[in-house]
């Protein structure tokens, strides 16, 4: 046999070793050695424990792509999913490998609070890792749907969904938890709209907004895990209802970490671009709040309308004047600066400024506009950021997709209306539940429509609303009570 070969063979399949996972030791088996986790672990379903630290590193072989190490708390079991089921332990190390990654919304909501709080939940809690399961398959399919396979996942899906929702309300004596039934809640939100049932998905985001809101705590102490599920509610709910002309969830903003728990900002500036990120999100909990919550009293000056958006309006000022002095800071440091994000805080900084100028004028008729040129080169940068092959396909930050729709809006120039329809063609992504295929079809439905003068309302209804004409049609369960009786 050739040396080389030879060589390979023993490597492979021939070494002693002590420096295994800590659950293949457990186990008594031979561990393969692969990191972040082995191999004999994945594909036995067991979740690796990883490996005791060594003064000198082992050289293993490398991976195309890192997997991490579901190593868990000392409370978390080292028993497998389901004995000897590959399938569903590929499924559960995708999701915390791949999929908690791209589910980030603010520089908080990002992948490590996604880890901290579904991880150990779905190692304890069969309703919430049965949810896992269908979400990570549901990802994966939606993820290579333009790929040729004859392998539908779907009774996979369908079976784990039903075994998540039967387990949540099965056994009436003692039920799950709280907090477990605001963890499915929100894995259900998101696996139907990689599904593409919208219309579910909201539906399932208002019983969580609920079951938040109604909830009386059993102690006045705070509740940090109790906290960061309405932080997640909240900020997908928001961006869910964005364009909504009412509210279409309940209020849980009085639920979330009181503002005295997170670092205290430096007065006059960002210290990071998350910072001013941050800053930005916080416009639009101002804006529901005033177009919401307040009697709309804009004759009167001193109406508290009036004084929420001065506020408003002054903030956003003051947002630009310590973005531009950050950014300044940042281009003279040594350290790379993230220049998409820096695009896309000033093409969202660009639309609030649209968003002040209209509402603020005083001729009630003047509308913000812009011409053709100014949309194009706005348009020119957000092509960037659209067509970036890095950029996943499906995420629960809606940004780009409003922000294409904002300048249909705001440009009426129909040369610049078919490029955003066709922009948002080229690129199949989803944010929540925004479609780009489905908003260029209604948008250019809506060219259709204005051109014969069927529509001439500036802002077409995208929804969520109870309007039948609404690109997202959806009757919160009051009022479709309502309407049947």
């Amino acid at each position: 046999m050739d040396r080389s070969i030879r060589a390979q063979r023993v490597r492979a399949f021939s070494r002693k070793t002590r420096t295994g996972c800590l659950t293949c030791k457990k186990r008594h088996k031979k561990c393969d050695e692969e990191k972040p986790t082995c191999k004999r672990c994945r594909d036995g379903g067991y979740v690796c424990d990883g490996y005791t630290p060594q003064s000198k590193a082992v050289t293993t072989k490398t991976q195309n792509r890192s997997l991490p190490i579901l190593a868990a708390k000392l409370s978390t079991p080292t028993l497998p999913l389901l004995p000897g089921d590959t399938l569903e332990s590929n499924y559960y190390v995708y999701f915390f490998s791949d999929i908690i990654s791209q589910l980030e919304i603010t520089p908080y909501l990002n992948r490590e609070f996604w880890n901290r709080n579904i991880l150990v939940p779905s190692q304890s809690s069969e309703c919430v890792r049965h949810a896992v399961l269908a979400l990570g398959a549901t990802h994966w399919q939606y993820s290579a749907r333009n790929q040729l396979s004859s392998v539908s996942l779907d009774p996979f899906i369908l079976r784990h969904y039903n075994e998540a929702i039967s387990k949540l309300t099965s056994n009436q004596e003692s039920p799950p938890d709280m907090s477990t039934v605001l963890t499915c809640c929100i894995l259900f939100v998101i696996l139907e709209s990689l599904r593409g049932d919208f219309g579910e998905a909201i539906r399932h985001l208002e019983s969580g907004t609920r079951i938040l809101t109604n909830h009386i705590p059993k102690t006045y102490l705070p509740n940090r895990d109790f906290q960061e599920l309405a932080a997640i509610f909240h900020a997908i709910a928001s961006q869910v209802a964005i364009f909504s002309p009412e509210r279409v969830f309940p209020d849980v903003t009085h639920l979330l970490m009181p503002a005295a728990k997170k670092q205290k900002r430096i007065e006059g500036e960002f210290r990071n671009l998350d910072e001013a990120e941050d800053v930005m999100n916080k416009f639009d909990d101002m804006v529901n709040h005033i177009s919401w919550d307040l009697d709309q009293e804009w004759e009167n000056e001193e109406s508290e309308c009036n004084m929420q958006w001065s506020i408003l309006r002054e903030n956003v000022q003051t947002w630009q004047c310590q973005f531009e002095i950050l950014v300044k800071k940042l281009s003279a440091g040594k350290e790379p600066i993230d220049s998409e994000k820096v695009l896309n805080l000033r093409i969202q900084h660009k639309l609030w400024e649209l968003l002040i100028e209209e509402e603020s004028a005083v001729d009630e008729d003047a509308e913000a506009h812009l011409d053709p040129a100014e949309c194009n080169i706005l348009l020119d940068q957000l092509e960037k950021l659209w067509c970036n092959p890095t950029r996943p396909r499906f995420g629960l930050k809606i940004d780009l997709t409003a922000a294409l729709f904002q300048l249909y809006v705001y440009c009426t120039d129909e040369s610049v209306r078919y490029r955003i329809i066709f922009m948002l063609r080229a690129q199949s992504r989803r944010e929540i539940i925004w479609d780009s295929g489905q908003l260029a079809d209604f948008l250019e439905n809506d060219m259709v429509l204005r051109s014969v003068g069927l529509q001439t309302e500036r802002w077409p209804e995208i929804g969520p609303s109870a309007n039948d004409g609404a690109l997202l049609v959806f009757r919160p369960k009051g009022s479709r009570e309502s309407s049947e009786s």
